[in-house]
């Protein structure tokens, strides 16, 4: 009951098309958690807090993570001209993430011999990578939305937590975790 069987379906259509696992868009909502490892069998198949993050309700998500909130704001100069709280699974968060992204994210003609070649003023890979990690990397335990602006010159992607345990501003170049 703490699962959106919407979300199961937006999680089969992105597999379906890119670089996505396409064998995963024939599984069942319940093979998809356990492929994903995303319920614990020793537990009575108990939910792990990654289900509730990639499919859960709303409610669930209140209850369970309520941390869980992705902030979008554009700025022009000083004057906030968009200002969006998300608070949805994962995947919906990102999907909307990117779409705020997408009709703010002008494109400049340059000029290439007698090409005119349109370059955006932030790359679509640099927008999803850095959206992916914040959503998936922050720390869930602590206070504070992702965080994703954009102004007339920069883009930017904060999110809560810090270094793993071990890793140091000195070693995180050499250590993994």
């Amino acid at each position: 009951a703490d699962l959106d069987r919407a979300e199961f379906d937006r999680f089969r259509r992105m597999c379906a098309v890119g670089k996505g696992d396409a064998t995963l868009t024939e599984l069942s909502d319940q093979e998809i958690l356990r492929s994903l490892r995303l319920v614990l069998p020793e537990h009575d198949n108990e939910l792990t807090l990654g289900a509730v993050l990639l499919f859960g309700t709303p409610a669930a998500l209140e209850r369970f993570v309520p941390t869980a909130e992705a902030v979008f704001q554009e700025l022009r100069g000083t004057t906030v001209t968009a200002n969006e709280t998300i608070r949805v699974p994962l995947f919906r968060a990102a999907e909307r993430l990117f779409e705020l992204i997408d009709v703010r994210n002008s494109e400049q003609e340059l000029m290439v011999g007698l090409h005119r070649i349109g370059v955006p003023r932030v790359p679509d890979g640099t927008i999803r990578e850095s959206i992916a990690n914040a959503l998936v990397h922050r720390d869930y335990s602590e206070v504070g939305p992702v965080s994703v602006q954009l102004t007339d010159d920069r883009f930017r992607v904060r999110s809560t937590g810090g270094f793993p345990a071990g890793i140091t501003i000195q070693n995180f170049l050499d250590d993994s975790k």
